[in-house]
Order: C-alpha cells, then structure tokens, then sequence
C-alpha cells in the first residue's frame, strides 16, 4: 500500500495517514528527506523481545528508509537491541542501545533527530535518550536523497509516523512525548527509578578486605591483566593503558584483580575519579573459572585484557559497566549488569557516572546471594535480583573481584574494603 505525503515545512507536527499498519506499508513524500530532520512514530510490539539461553536470533526491522537508514528491533541471547542504522553514510552515527528486554506487548514512542552538518544525531524511546543528546560530533554527508519510508508490519505495528525537516533539541523532543507514554518503563531505559539503597548498617559483618591503594605495596598481590601502567600519586592508585590508540585486534584493555575470593554475600566500597572524558569503566565480581576453579588457575586459557576472554570463555562472573562514554557512544546513559560467560544483559539503570564527570565519586556494591545492588554517591543505579533458573542459569555464589578499563581510560582508585554481609533475618 502507498500513501501519499506533503514533507512537513513548520514546526508542527504532521502526522502520516497510517494509524495501524498490521503490513508493511510505503508512504512517499513530495521533498526528500533532508540532512536535517526528525521521524517519529509509535511503535506497537505484539510480543516480548527478550534474551536468554532459549531466545532465537532474529532481526524485525519496522522502518526503512530505501537507501538511507532502517530502524529495527534485534534480539538474540545476550541482549535485545533496538536502534538506527545509516545506510551508505561514511561517518554516520551508529546508535543501537543493547536492553535486557522489551516488554510486550506494548506501545513506545521512537524519536530519532539528526542534523548532518552539525554532527548531530539524537535518539529517544517514551522520552528516555538512548545516548547523550545534543553532543556533537564529525559532519556527515547524505550519499542519496530519499523520498519514500517502509514501515513494517509483521510482529510489531508502526503508527502515527511523523516526518519533520529540522532537529529538535532535547527538551523540544521531550514535549512531543504522548503523556501516556512519557517516562515508561524507565527500569529498561536506564530512566530514573524510585529505588532506595539497601538498609545494610545492621548487617554489616567484619572488614574481610582493605586496600587504601596508596602504593605498590596495598597491590603487591594484585593482578593486572593486559597492557596497563599502575602508578600511585597522592593518596590514588591511577591506572591506564599502554595502548590508548590500539585498533583492531591490538588489544588496549586491562583488568586489574583483588587477589582475595569473598563470599556470596559481600559490601564491596572504593572511591573513583576518571581523569579523560573517554572510557569505560567495569566491576567484575562473583568471579570463578567455568567448572568452580580459582580464576588463577593455571590450567585456564591465559587472559590479557581483550573483553572476550572475561564474558564468553572460561571465566563466570557478574560485571558492570557504571561509566560508558566511548568514541563510537558518546554518554552511553546507563549502567548495565551482565551475567558471564554468556554476556546476559540483566538489568539496565540509569549510569552511575555521569559522562565526563571529573568528580571524585564514592561506588557502594552489595551482592546479598542472588540480590545485586550498585550505588554511585549514596543513588542506586543497578538494583536486580538473579532469578536462576533456565533462562540465566543459576545463581553465581562468591569469587573474585576485578576492575576493568577500556583503553581509553585514565581513572584513579582509593580505599578499596569489602565487608562480610549477614543474612537478613
């Protein structure tokens, strides 16, 4: 089916003839799609997009834009993704937020707003900025001019699709949001949720560990993996990496571990200040090797760095990435915690650490058995609880602690403790 459409030229809002497309449906405008623009619409799933040991791999894209982009909803076992892709752009922005899930069925109001000359392109779900908007980057170039949109039918609907020649700043797009929709299902979104830190004063068990991270001799035992250079300056242990420009298979990465094992139950403290707008910083914990084995273990593949190693071959653990500003995801908003080795996205929160924060930030992890906790200045960002079961397997019990960055980080760390947690009676 084609539908006709004059390109809306004002700043109000022009909504296309197509409320419910069950099949796929062209709709064509009068002028091409500019270098400056937005699309909106509401997407309508008829089921859960979900990851999983179970989960088939599939692609459902719901809009298209023949020769320039496609916006599509991707799951697979490690996470459910949803996104634009530019097609035949060199130097467009890649935006494709990985989310544990996407409840359904459902509706959800998608924005995506570019201006090519400025390096803009932002991108939002129910009014939740799936990156960090407003940043600019390097300009790109439309390679073709385009004057037809795809939607899709198949398992989801698009609705209420609205085609616009400008971009629209962050708080201009926030105001488009349908009330209704506005702030919905922040716990996948990373959105701000009204959960409170654990009440954990009365259970608050013996100091197992303290490392004030002062001088080489708090991290004599510690062991750094991939090309780092650990360096102690005013009370702070600065850790970076050798390889800051590595591409490619040159890995740039280092993982730096607390030799100690600690139980299933633990408060795990320290003090962090990132030092470049740049990085990525990871907390692995509950960290053993596949079959129960120390992480140390000789007869495990030898680890240096490169990410694979710690999320899909012989080590199991939890991690979390509570700070996420990288060249290719500028202010990536949330803080996500993943189940290795298998790499399950669990649970998303708003992001500990805000991009390019040059503050000093107290981080607080809690893991009460199967209940996981971070907090970041007294504010819960990830707050899950590991069912076990079929879909994650089990529930991971005690193991290592290790703290990773991507090769363009520089961060300082201080006054790393860990406490024995009692169980709630």
């Amino acid at each position: 089916m084609v539908t006709n459409l004059r390109y809306a030229v004002l700043v109000a809002w022009i909504a296309v003839p197509c409320l419910a497309i069950a099949e796929q449906r062209t709709v064509r405008i009068e002028q091409p799609i500019q270098p400056r623009g937005t699309i909106a619409l509401k997407l309508r799933t008829k089921q859960a997009f979900e990851n999983g040991s179970a989960t088939e791999p599939a692609t459902t894209p719901f809009l298209s834009i023949p020769n320039l982009g496609e916006g599509f909803v991707r799951q697979d076992n490690s996470s459910v993704r949803i996104g634009w892709q530019w097609k035949g752009i060199k130097g467009a922005p890649y935006v494709v937020p990985q989310l544990p899930e996407l409840p359904g069925p459902d509706t959800y109001f998608i924005q995506f707003t570019w201006d090519a000359e400025k390096g803009l392109f932002d991108f939002y779900v129910n009014g939740h900025s799936m990156r960090k908007a407003g940043v600019e980057s390097e300009p790109w170039t439309f390679a073709a001019a385009a004057e037809e949109i795809v939607a899709a039918g198949g398992p989801v609907d698009v609705g209420d699709l609205i085609v616009l020649p400008k971009y629209l700043p962050p708080d201009e797009a926030r105001r488009q949001v349908p009330k209704e929709l506005l702030g919905r299902h922040a716990e996948v979104f990373g959105g701000e949720r009204d959960v409170q830190p654990l009440a954990i004063d009365e259970r608050r068990g013996r100091l197992l560990y303290e490392a004030k991270l002062v001088d080489e001799q708090d991290v004599r035992d510690w062991v750094l993996e991939g090309p780092g250079e650990i360096s102690f300056e005013d009370g702070w242990m600065k850790m970076r990496s050798t390889r800051p420009d590595a591409k490619g298979p040159l890995n740039g990465h280092i993982v730096h571990w607390c030799p100690r094992d600690f139980p299933e139950r633990f408060v795990a403290e320290w003090e962090i200040q990132l030092l470049e707008d740049m990085g990525l910083t990871i907390v692995f914990f509950a960290a053993k090797g596949e079959n129960g084995e120390d992480i140390f273990d000789p007869n495990l593949p030898e680890r240096d760095g490169t990410f694979v190693h710690y999320i899909r071959r012989s080590v199991k653990s939890y991690h979390i990435s509570y700070y996420a500003s990288t060249p290719n995801y500028v202010g990536r908003p949330t803080s996500n915690l993943r189940k290795n080795n298998r790499f399950y996205l669990l649970s998303s929160g708003q992001v500990a650490i805000p991009a390019a924060s040059k503050d000093i930030h107290h981080i607080r992890l809690i893991k009460d058995g199967a209940h996981i906790q971070l907090q970041c200045d007294g504010k819960v960002s990830i707050d899950f609880t590991d069912p076990g079961g079929e879909r994650h397997g089990p529930v991971y019990g005690g193991g290592k602690i290790g703290h990773r960055q991507m090769q363009w980080t520089v961060g300082r760390y201080r006054n790393f403790r860990v406490w024995e947690l009692r169980p709630d009676e």
